[in-house]
């Protein structure tokens, strides 16, 4: 048997007249030791008195767990945040190990989710490791949490980085080749001009008439002997 009733969530409920969930921040579990959310209902009698609660636990290596599977990039997080005051749940890979840390004043989500954007992008460079990433958050409906990933700008311009590289290899390897055909036909230009030139040289010695004539029987070349 484990008491919570000094617990935070559990004051809550017992001391507010409203029937909605409540999630707790992160705490220890009492009975396994591990860190965990808990989710609670107020259970309440025919007058509306408080009887008790009925709770879920949400445990935070689960999450992690979760995270861990996602494809967000070296230099990528994902999190969980609450949206009534901004604290974090669970963030992967783990920033600090400080348990409910909250947004800055500051924080461009922070003014997004003030502004009423259940949704949004955002570029922000953190203040913890300095990296500069792409934010997107998503707001959950009937629970005060919201998503957030966040993927680095070099994890993100990798791919493109990479196609670059090749297209711009491509190009390089279509100018060498175009460059080495070119080549080749002035050395081809080089060597017909001098076939001609050692062709006209050989009809001009020649002791026999020649000539080229067309099919409708016009001199096209004579040489002097003919």
């Amino acid at each position: 048997r484990v008491n919570v009733s000094s617990e935070k969530y559990f004051a809550q409920l017992r001391d507010s007249a409203r029937d909605g969930i409540v999630i707790s921040e992160v705490i220890v579990s009492r009975s396994s030791g591990k860190l965990i959310v808990v989710v609670a209902r107020p259970a309440r009698d025919g007058q509306g008195a408080f009887q008790g609660a009925a709770l879920a636990t949400l445990k935070i290596d689960e999450f992690e767990n979760l995270f861990r599977t996602l494809d967000i990039g070296a230099g990528g997080n994902v999190a969980l945040y609450r949206s009534d005051d901004f604290s974090r749940v669970v963030r992967w890979p783990p920033a600090d190990g400080k348990m409910n840390q909250v947004l800055p004043p500051d924080s461009p989500t922070r003014a997004a989710l003030a502004n009423g954007a259940r949704d949004a992008t955002i570029d922000i460079r953190s203040a913890a490791d300095g990296v500069a990433r792409i934010y997107s958050y998503h707001v959950l409906e009937r629970y005060p949490l919201f998503v957030s990933v966040g993927i680095s700008h070099d994890d993100a311009l990798a791919t493109w980085r990479l196609r670059s590289l090749v297209v711009a290899a491509l190009v390089i390897l279509v100018l060498v080749t175009l460059a080495f055909v070119l080549q080749r036909f002035r050395q081809s230009e080089r060597a017909l001009a001098s076939s001609q030139e050692l062709l006209g040289s050989t009809l001009e010695i020649a002791p026999i008439g020649v000539t080229r004539s067309s099919l409708d029987r016009r001199f096209l070349l004579v040489n002097p002997k003919f």
